[in-house]
Formats: C-alpha cells, structure tokens, sequence
C-alpha cells in the first residue's frame, strides 16, 4: 500500500510523504524484528534486508549521479562556449 502510494504520487510534496511514511513503516518492522531473535534469523527476512540494502545503494548512487550531471551541466552553462550555446538556446523558448 505505501509503495503504491510511493510510485503513484505525482508531486514531490507527495512523494516526499510517501517515502517518509514507508521509511518509518520499514524502521517499525525492523525495530520488531529485534525483538523477535527468530524472526531476524528467518531466511526471507535476510534476503529482505539484503534487498534493501541493495536497494538504498542503487538510490544513493543515482542521487549522485544525478548531482554530478546538474553540476557538470551548470558548469558547461557558465562557461564559454556553452554561455554562448545556452544564451541563444533560452532567448529561443522564451
């Protein structure tokens, strides 16, 4: 339910809560399995753990490479000859 509403959401603000709420429900069904030794040794629950893991990796660098691509673009836009380039490329769509 939460990661339909995470996919489904169409604005940031949306999404933001979305994830936030999946978050704390993820961080809830860890906090359990601490308490319950069986349940952290299950075999799904690794590979659940696992997963995520994975997962949050995948994100982190995608975050990053995103980062780096704006940073690289914005760069490009700053200097010559991509001043130039850009200038002419915004005067055309305003």
């Amino acid at each position: 339910m939460l990661v339909k509403a995470l996919v489904s959401a169409g604005t940031l603000p949306e999404r933001m809560k979305a994830g936030s709420q999946l978050q704390s429900a993820l961080r809830s069904i860890f906090a359990i399995a601490e308490n319950y030794p069986q349940l952290k040794a299950n075999e799904n629950f690794l590979q659940l753990q696992q997963e995520l893991a994975s997962i949050e990796d995948k994100i982190a660098f995608s975050r990053q490479y995103y980062n780096d691509s704006i940073l690289s673009f914005n760069n490009s836009v700053s200097t010559f000859p991509g001043s130039f380039f850009a200038g002419l490329l915004w005067q055309t769509k305003t």
